[in-house]
Order: C-alpha cells, then structure tokens, then sequence
C-alpha cells in the first residue's frame, strides 16, 4: 500500500469541519458587535432611564376569615376562675375623659387607674388566701455569683478611691492658689509700708522738724508727694497757666501790631 494510501482523508468530515469553524467565527461576531452596541448606548445613558428595570412585586391578598374567627372564639372556655386569668378593672370614676393634649393630667389619670387596680387585685388575693407580700426570712438566690459581686464590688471601691484621690488633689490646688494669694498680698503690704517709710524719711530730712512717728501716724501723709499740697486759687491759676484757648500763632504780628512797629 503506498503512502497516498496510509494518509487517506474524509472529505465529507473536513467539509463540516470548515463549515462548524465558520459559523462559530460568525456568532463570535454578532456577540462582539452586540456587546458594542450596549456600551455605546450605556455612554450614550440610554440605559439609565427611570423605570427601565422596574421588579413587579404581586401584592399578597390580605386574609380575613372572620366566620372561621368567631367560630374558634366560641369555642374558648370563657367560665374560667379569676386566678387563672388576672383580669382586673378599675373605679369607672377614674376614667379620663378631658382634652387628649393635657398630658399632665392624662398620666396622672394612668396613675391612678393603675394604683386602683392594683389595690383591688390585691384585696381579692388576700380574700382567696394568696400570698402578695414575701416573707421576712426570704432569702432569694442572686442573680449573680459571689465572683462577679466581688469584682463589682472592687470596681465600685475603686472608683470611689479615684474620686476621693480627684477631690484632694483640687483640694491642695485650692489651698496652694491661696497661699500664693495671701504671699503675694502680704509682700504687696510690706512694700508699701517700706515704701511710706522711706517718703517719710525724705520728708524728714528735707526739713520736716516733726517727729517720723508723727508723719507716719499723719493721715494727711501721702505714698507719692508726701504731704497734699495745697490748691491754688483762681488768681494764681490765672496768672501762671493764662485763661486757656488757643496758644498756637499768638504771638504773629497782624495789622494792628504791624502797624505799631
């Protein structure tokens, strides 16, 4: 057999083959081109528009059977005792009837519809031998372990310790700031006090012949300038410092000087 033979070949296969390739070239494209023109229209917001994916939602059909509901309800046992249902009223007195905005007077109103119904249930207790208050050697289980209410325990210690520590601290703060307070005028009162001796001691020695004992005890004695001087009267004002007005260009000559030149 030849070679020719051995590498023999369906055209019929090789046909279809050519024809399978060809079509899925072909749907390749058409899926290209389609994904284009979607992102040429989203660009565009074509496909931003309000209520172009709208979910519909079917609403459920409300259900009310009120035959089948009255019917279970007369089946209840509705001759039951009062313990096993607790249902208590208040004095018909009590009911509030005034303006629904007055909310001070509608929540006292609750207050003591509430108070009325409990002293009634609690008579009628007491009336079927019903224990309402707990005995004086009732011990109950806590909630919480030895454990736990030690460590609350320390922890409110604790904070106890931090607050007093706070409270000392400004404590000392305070009395620091005073301190520093009743320094600073106690060293305010000796300068002026060194200061006055020493106004009193010029005075002396500029010619007071009074003793300085005397000059210091003297109420008319100043820090500054030692003794007050004595106001001027109108006159010797007048005749040092002028009559006041204008000063500036008082002394240019004008027509009548000029002329007296």
């Amino acid at each position: 057999m030849s070679s020719l033979d051995e590498e023999y070949f369906d055209i019929d296969e090789l046909q279809e083959g050519r024809d399978a390739g060809k079509n899925k070239n072909d749907v390749d494209l058409s899926e290209n081109s389609d994904q284009d023109e979607l992102q040429v229209a989203f660009k565009q917001g074509l496909l931003n528009k309000p209520g172009l994916f709208v979910s519909q939602i079917k609403k459920r059909e409300p259900i009310y059977k009120k035959e089948e509901m009255l019917r279970k309800l007369s089946t209840f046992n509705t001759e039951r005792d009062w313990i096993d249902t607790l249902q208590i009223k208040f004095n018909p007195e009590l009911c509030y009837n005034d303006s629904v905005d007055q909310d001070l007077e509608r929540e006292a109103a609750f207050y003591k519809q509430s108070l009325n119904s409990v002293q009634n249930a609690k008579q009628r207790l007491k009336a079927l031998g019903i224990p309402t208050d707990r005995p004086s050697d009732y011990f109950a289980e806590m909630a919480k372990g030895d454990t736990q209410m030690d460590k609350i325990r320390r922890k409110i210690l604790e904070t106890k310790n931090i607050k007093e520590r706070k409270e000392n601290a400004r404590r000392l703060r305070d009395e620091k700031k005073f301190a520093r307070k009743v320094q600073k005028t106690r060293e305010e009162q000796k300068l002026r006090a060194k200061k006055k001796l020493l106004d009193a001691t010029k005075k002396h020695r500029k010619g007071n012949k009074a003793p300085l004992e005397e000059i210091l005890k003297n109420p008319k004695f100043e820090r500054k300038g030692g003794f007050q001087k004595k106001k001027m009267n109108r006159t010797a004002r007048n005749t040092k410092y002028g009559f006041g007005g204008r000063k500036k260009g008082s002394k240019r000559n004008d027509k009548q000087s000029f002329n007296l030149m």
